[in-house]
């Protein structure tokens, strides 16, 4: 059965794709919003941190230590961080949803004059934004919700494609953002 789409409900076309590692799935891909999606739900490899064994160690790469995938991150996060803080400090908090090791929260806490704040499924980077970097860092949106922060800008950087239920998610962050706050 071929699935309607999650953000608008559309009919989708469906074909199978190889990924990196090896195994087939079937991408679905949105008539109406081009939105592209899978069926099975990737919080479980997400969360035990095996994301970086199907993408990296099955294609014969070898999977980083934290602190080498840190630097590597901060520096691709550069030019985001230039692009997003050109025109000077955010005023009030920041909060990144999906924030792996948390390079680009640690690059921009001097630009940020609230809190920087974010968001990791994966338990073991979690962790390490919060013991290494001391932030602020839950595991879910719902989780941070519940705190009833509010954002002036909120950053998703390659994590949409991951939401279970997107305009759940989305929403969710919307009511989270100050009175003309960004998602970016």
């Amino acid at each position: 059965m071929i699935p309607a789409c999650r953000i608008c409900a559309g009919s989708v076309n469906s074909r199978d794709i190889v990924l990196r590692c090896g195994s087939s799935l079937k991408l679905h891909c949105c008539s109406s919003c081009d939105y592209e999606f899978f069926v099975e739900d990737p919080i479980k490899g997400l969360k035990a941190d095996s994301l970086d064994k199907s993408r990296l160690a099955s294609a014969g790469l070898c999977i980083p230590a934290p602190e080498e995938d840190f630097k590597n991150g901060a520096r691709q996060a550069r030019s985001y961080i230039d692009e997003c803080f050109a025109g000077g400090s955010v005023q009030g908090n920041v909060l990144e949803v999906g924030c792996s090791w948390g390079y680009f929260l640690e690059s921009v806490k001097s630009e940020v004059q609230g809190s920087v704040i974010g968001i990791e499924v994966n338990d073991i980077r979690r962790e390490f934004v919060k013991s290494t970097l001391g932030l602020d860092c839950y595991s879910s949106i719902a989780e941070c919700a519940k705190n009833k922060i509010k954002f002036e800008k909120i950053f998703l950087f390659y994590v949409i494609e991951y939401f279970v239920n997107p305009v759940r998610e989305l929403s969710l962050l919307t009511e989270m953002l100050d009175a003309g706050g960004e998602l970016i």
